[in-house]
């Protein structure tokens, strides 16, 4: 009797035993989804790296200012007294000259009976030195308004080159540019400092 049931009963239980098996192999093996594959199993060498770039070391220039000639004060007038564009000008007489400088009074252009004097001398020295250029510098003390001294101080100059070119100088050889209060020689706001730099000064080039 035993001898029968083990038979029987191997026969009935193998084809369960052998679907288990098939299930649990399947169940361990699935295949893995797309995106499961490509975070886990994905090669280093799969992924895009960008080509390194160099870029050329920055040409040679020289810092903007440096050896820069233009005047203080942007605000420049010219001879009829309006605003101007600013030009480059000699920042040092390229010759030395005996050209001396002539001051004037507080708020004023007029030239002093001494101011001749020098100008007299100034325009002989000039006339002497043919093919020379002479810069006139009108220049003020720090009291009143920036638009103001800069329109003072050209009117200095401009009074100094109409004086010269009566004696005889050249019109074209003589310019005119106003600093204003902007190159004072002195300024410690005493009444000798103000008298310092209410002045008009020549640079040859």
């Amino acid at each position: 009797m035993k001898q029968r049931l083990f038979p029987s009963l191997f026969k009935t239980l193998l084809p369960l035993l052998i679907v288990a098996a098939l299930m649990t192999s399947c169940k361990t093996n699935r295949p893995k989804k797309w995106y499961e594959f490509w975070l886990k199993e994905a090669k280093p060498s799969t992924v895009y790296s960008p080509p390194e770039i160099v870029l050329p070391p920055p040409p040679d220039i020289e810092p903007f200012g440096l050896g820069d000639t233009t005047p203080l004060g942007e605000n420049m007038l010219d001879d009829t007294g309006s605003l101007r564009e600013v030009r480059p000008v000699a920042t040092e007489a390229s010759v030395v000259s005996e050209l001396q400088t002539v001051h004037f009074a507080y708020d004023s252009y007029s030239l002093s009976p001494e101011s001749q004097r020098l100008l007299e001398q100034n325009a002989q020295w000039v006339q002497e030195h043919p093919g020379l250029t002479v810069q006139i510098e009108g220049h003020c003390d720090e009291r009143g308004s920036i638009e103001y001294n800069l329109n003072l101080g050209q009117k200095r100059a401009s009074a100094v080159r109409e004086y010269l070119v009566r004696m005889g100088v050249d019109p074209n050889r003589l310019t005119t540019i106003s600093y204003g209060e902007e190159r004072m020689l002195d300024s410690s706001g005493t009444d000798e400092a103000h008298a310092q730099n209410r002045r008009a000064q020549f640079l040859i080039y």
